[in-house]
């Protein structure tokens, strides 16, 4: 799937982080993560949307979140984590996954939970026990559900403390993500 403006990529960056860009316009071009949070890539190139009984639905995006020193290659979509982190598969802090009721943050909420799709996501990894969690959208008429999934091939969770700030950061590819009105 491609979006309307021809496009089958999306990237979100947070506030206080930057993406570098490297080489722009060459086959070679390339994006680092510089700063306290993150960038969101989301893959649509192999995402279907459907409407059913007038509910909208969107699956199979691929969600990739990386953070400070991480890279993204546009040219195949390659994922290159930061030398300093590891693989959190049998490193994982939590054991469990978290769930959330406001995914996306409405922004017309006067207390709002900021970045939760990255706090959820990123706990999805740094947990022992699941492989799936999910997030509803705060707003009602429709209220979204969306679903994600680490168990799916080629998808991995990074994480490591930062050299200089000491904060630990987790970063991942391949995220299962769909969204659906419930």
């Amino acid at each position: 799937m491609t979006g309307p403006l021809g496009t089958s990529l999306g990237v979100g960056v947070d506030e206080n982080t930057a993406l570098v860009i490297y080489d722009v316009g060459e086959t070679s071009q390339l994006g680092e993560v510089l700063g306290a949070s993150g960038v969101l890539f989301v893959d649509l190139s192999k995402s279907t949307v459907s409407t059913v009984r007038n509910q909208w639905a969107i699956n199979n995006v691929i969600s990739s979140y990386l953070t400070d020193g991480d890279t993204y290659a546009f040219n195949g979509n390659k994922v290159n984590f930061a030398t300093w982190k590891l693989n959190l598969q049998g490193r994982e802090y939590y054991n469990d996954a978290i769930t959330s009721n406001d995914i996306f943050c409405n922004p017309d909420k006067v207390i709002r939970n900021n970045r939760e799709f990255a706090k959820v996501t990123r706990r999805l990894y740094d947990n022992r026990r699941d492989v799936t969690t999910y997030g509803d959208t705060d707003e009602n008429l429709p209220r979204f559900r969306v679903n994600v999934d680490k168990s799916v091939g080629g998808s991995y969770g990074f994480g490591g403390y930062h050299a200089v700030n000491g904060n630990f950061y987790v970063s991942f590819t391949g995220l299962d993500t769909d969204i659906a009105a419930t």
